[in-house]
């Protein structure tokens, strides 16, 4: 009886060794386990500031658009409203090259006077008496100035 005492004490302990050791196994999954879902939580909470920061900005995108769109907007009116100005600059532009044009050909003439003027002044005393005689000559240097 001794020994079947001994053996069941025997085979009660090694069933005691082997529950301990499924106990330690199952508290470390455990502890794995609630490691993971720690883990989890966290990326969950990472994941919904994310989201909500995407929201965030999703919605200041929208508001950029929105702003762009109406920028667009005015800048097309504002050159349409620019165009008749645009017109009146090219006819602006076209009469200053004209009148440039104009002064250009009377600084041409007043050189080609000064020319003609400094020409009879170097000619000899007589000969300006003689071309200053006639009316028309005359009525040059009186237009022409001192």
């Amino acid at each position: 009886m001794i020994a079947v005492k001994q053996d069941e004490t025997t085979r009660l302990n090694q069933e005691g060794a082997k529950l301990v050791a499924e106990m330690a196994h199952a508290k470390q999954d455990l502890y794995e386990q609630l490691t993971r879902g720690r883990k989890l939580e966290e990326k969950i909470d990472t994941l919904q500031s994310s989201h909500t920061h995407a929201a965030d900005t999703e919605r200041q995108l929208a508001g950029k658009i929105a702003e762009a769109e109406l920028l667009a907007e005015q800048l097309r009116d504002a050159n349409d409203q620019m165009a008749p100005v645009r017109a009146q600059v090219r006819e602006l532009e076209l009469l200053l090259a004209q009148a440039n044009a104009k002064l250009q050909a009377q600084v041409q003439i007043g050189e080609q006077m000064r020319a003609y003027l400094d020409k009879i002044a170097a000619a000899p005393t007589i000969e300006r008496a003689n071309h200053c005689a006639s009316p028309v000559a005359t009525a040059e240097l009186d237009d022409a100035g001192p």
